[in-house]
C-alpha cells in the first residue's frame, strides 16, 4: 500500500507533464513556431508506453500538422507523410484537429490513408470466459481486404499456435476458445499474442503485438466407459448339449426302425406294404434329432435375464449421472485472459 501510494503521485506528474506537452506544442504551432512545435511532439512520441494510445496519436498529429504547414519555407512534405503512415496505421479514423489543420495537410492525410495499409484491431483489455463454450473476441480491421491471423507464442519455450484466421475481408472477428476438445486452448501462462493482417492484393504484412496473461484451469471431466464391465453378466441361456441330443434322436430313429423289422411280418400287427413309411418316420426322427443338435441354443435360464437387465440399469443411471455432472462441470468453467500492448 506503502508503495502504491508513494507511486500514485508519480503516475499523476507523468500524465500532467504529457499533458503539458500537447499543450506545449499546440501553443507553438499557434505562435507559428513550426520547429518548436515539431520538437516537443517528438519528445512526447519518445515516452512510448508511458504516454496513452490516444495521447500518441495527438503527438502523431502535432509533428505532422507541425512538418506540413501553410508556409510552404516550413513545409517537409516527406517527412510529414512518415508520421501520416503511423497515424493511419494507429487508427482507422485519421484525421488531423481542424485547429490545427488546412486544406493541404488534409489532402495529404487523403492520399496517405488511399495508399497505405494498415490493420487495426479492438480487443477488451480483460476476458472473463463463463463456461466451456465460451470465446474471446477481438474485432479486427483493415484498410483494404486483407487475411487475417490471430496467433500465440508461449513466452519461455517459444511454441506458437494458430488461435484462428479469417479473409479476405476488410474486417473480421478473430476467436481464442476457452476449450478445444476439452483442453484449454491456451495453457496457464504468459504469451506474445500477434495479430497479422496481410494485403490480399499487394502482401504487404502487418502485425499488432499483444502481451497476454492467460489463467485457464484444466477442465476435469468423468470419463465416461462404453459399456457395463462384461464380467457382471451372466449367460441368458443353458449350456448347448448337441452330442446328448444326437445321441437321443439316433437312438430313438433305431429304436423305430428296430420294431418296424421285428413286427413287420406279423399279420397281427401291420401289412407288409406299411414297413416303408415306417422306416421313412425313423430316418425322419433321426435327422431331425441330428439338425436339432446344431441349432440348439440352450434353454432360457429367467434368473440370469433379470440379472443381466438389472446390471444395464445400474449402468445406466450411472452414466447419466455423470454426463449430468459433466454438464454441470462444463457450465460452471471459468477461464480469464488479460491483453496489455497492441503496439504495430
Amino acid at each position: 500500500m506503502l508503495a502504491f501510494v508513494a507511486a500514485a503521485p508519480a503516475v499523476a506528474q507523468e500524465r500532467s507533464a504529457i499533458e503539458e506537452l500537447i499543450g506545449g506544442a499546440h501553443r507553438a504551432l499557434n505562435d507559428l513556431q513550426y520547429a518548436r512545435a515539431d520538437s516537443i511532439a517528438r519528445s512526447l512520441l519518445a515516452m512510448g508506453s508511458r504516454a496513452t494510445a490516444q495521447q500518441r496519436i495527438e503527438g502523431l498529429q502535432l509533428v505532422a500538422a507541425a512538418l506540413y504547414p501553410e508556409e510552404r519555407a516550413a513545409q517537409r512534405p516527406d517527412s510529414a507523410r512518415r508520421y501520416l503512415e503511423e497515424l493511419v496505421r494507429a487508427t482507422p479514423d485519421a484525421e488531423i484537429p481542424l485547429a490545427i489543420s488546412w486544406p493541404g495537410l488534409d489532402s495529404m492525410l487523403t492520399s496517405v490513408r488511399a495508399t497505405t495499409f494498415a490493420v487495426w484491431a479492438t480487443p477488451a483489455a480483460s476476458y472473463e470466459l463463463e463456461g466451456a463454450d465460451a470465446e474471446a473476441r477481438i474485432e479486427v480491421g483493415a484498410a483494404r481486404p486483407a487475411w487475417f491471423r490471430l496467433t500465440a507464442t508461449a513466452i519461455g519455450d517459444g511454441s506458437s499456435i494458430v488461435l484462428d484466421s479469417a479473409g479476405p475481408a476488410r474486417s473480421a472477428t478473430l476467436r481464442i476458445p476457452a476449450l478445444e476438445d476439452e483442453h484449454p486452448a491456451l495453457p496457464w501462462g504468459q504469451y506474445r499474442l500477434q495479430v497479422l493482417g496481410v494485403d490480399s492484393l499487394t502482401g504487404e504484412p502487418m502485425e499488432i503485438i499483444y502481451h497476454a496473461t492467460v489463467e485457464t484451469p484444466p477442465l476435469l471431466l468423468h470419463r465416461i466407459p462404453a459399456a457395463p464391465d462384461s464380467s457382471q453378466f451372466l449367460p441368458v441361456r443353458a449350456p448347448r448339449r448337441p452330442f446328448a441330443n444326437m445321441a437321443v434322436g439316433v437312438a430313438l430313429g433305431a429304436a423305430t426302425a428296430l420294431v418296424v423289422t421285428s413286427f413287420g411280418g406279423s399279420d397281427a400287427v401291420s401289412t407288409t406294404a406299411g414297413t416303408g413309411p415306417a422306416y421313412g418316420v425313423a430316418a425322419g426322427m433321426t435327422i431331425g434329432a441330428l439338425v436339432g443338435a446344431f441349432v440348439d441354443r440352450g434353454r432360457p435360464l429367467p434368473d440370469n435375464i433379470a440379472h443381466n437387465a438389472a446390471v444395464q440399469a445400474a449402468f445406466d443411471e450411472r452414466i447419466r449421472g455423470l454426463r449430468e455432472e459433466n454438464t454441470r462441470r462444463r457450465a460452471e468453467y471459468r477461464a480469464t485472459i488479460t491483453l496489455a500492448g497492441g503496439t504495430p
